[in-house]
């Protein structure tokens, strides 16, 4: 499918700086001697950000979304090409699962024994859990980041294969941005609603980060003001997409490695609209 978004909206205007200096034929410096292409494009010789090209010292209005159009989007670009979305959840899913498993484990052992002998439980349940909980915020940050960001390049119709969940380039600061909203969602949920509260407003936290001129504070700036654009609508995408990813786990587990991905890369697209970025549409 061809990507029916073309280059004709973006800013062509010259650069002031561009002015030739004194003894210097006129044109484009950069051309020159290989330099900077142009304030949109990037490196000469490499390909742009793909819409991630805003001016730092500006803050753009937030645009509009479909919470309904973004999940039928996901749904299609998940369609297109399941397998590295599966392969990527399974993976992932697996190193967030199996210390969890372990510590839950090492708890239920620990309570039996403590029946015949209360002296003699160890202290590494609760060291074991805590590392589990641990391992598994670090595990789901990594499936967050890496969704969002293979989302963001199959949205504006590049392909992503499994290897892409496995590139670890360029992902720091997505890392920090994810890591701190899955503590923060921990916390949270020491209040009963205070995790929900605090993923719906840092819903689009991640996928903010990977703007390369976002900064980590920006990014949950970003996503605050988004969903402030947006309000029903974000509430609408966070309600459906929650339940899209629990309906997996129901079906014995097998069906989040459709819907969690799904669910992110419908909070992808969504984030694409808010922010105007070039969008492949999906028939």
């Amino acid at each position: 499918m061809t990507n029916p978004f073309d280059n004709s909206g973006e800013n062509s205007s010259a650069s002031p700086f561009n002015a030739p200096h004194p003894g210097q034929p006129a044109g484009n410096p950069g051309a020159q001697y290989g330099g900077y292409q142009d304030t949109n494009g990037g490196y000469a010789g490499y390909q742009g950000y793909g819409g991630y090209h805003n001016d730092p010292s500006q803050t753009a209005k937030a645009g509009r979304f479909e919470a309904v159009e973004s999940l039928g989007q996901a749904w299609k670009i998940f369609m297109e090409n399941p397998v590295p979305w599966i392969v990527g959840t399974l993976v992932y899913g697996c190193l967030a699962a199996i210390p969890m498993l372990i510590g839950m484990f090492s708890m239920i052992v620990a309570a039996i024994n403590a029946d015949s002998d209360p002296d003699s439980v160890p202290a590494f349940p609760m060291g074991g859990f805590f590392v589990g909980i641990v391992i598994l915020v670090i595990a789901i940050s990594f499936l967050q980041l890496l969704i969002f960001r293979n989302a963001r390049q199959v949205i504006g119709g590049q392909p992503v294969t499994v290897a892409d969940f496995f590139a670890f380039h360029g992902i720091g600061k997505m890392f920090v941005v994810a890591l701190l909203l899955g503590i923060a969602v921990q916390i949270g949920g020491t209040v009963v609603i205070g995790s929900f509260i605090v993923s719906f407003f840092g819903m689009f936290a991640v996928a903010a980060s990977a703007d390369p001129h976002t900064s980590i504070i920006s990014s949950f700036q970003k996503s605050f003001d988004i969903i402030l654009a947006n309000f029903a609508q974000a509430i609408l995408l966070f309600i459906i997409s929650s339940l899209v990813a629990m309906v997996g786990f129901l079906i014995l587990g097998v069906g989040a490695l459709v819907t969690v991905p799904v669910s992110y890369i419908a909070i992808a697209h969504a984030f694409a609209r808010a922010t105007n970025v070039p969008v492949m549409q999906r028939a």
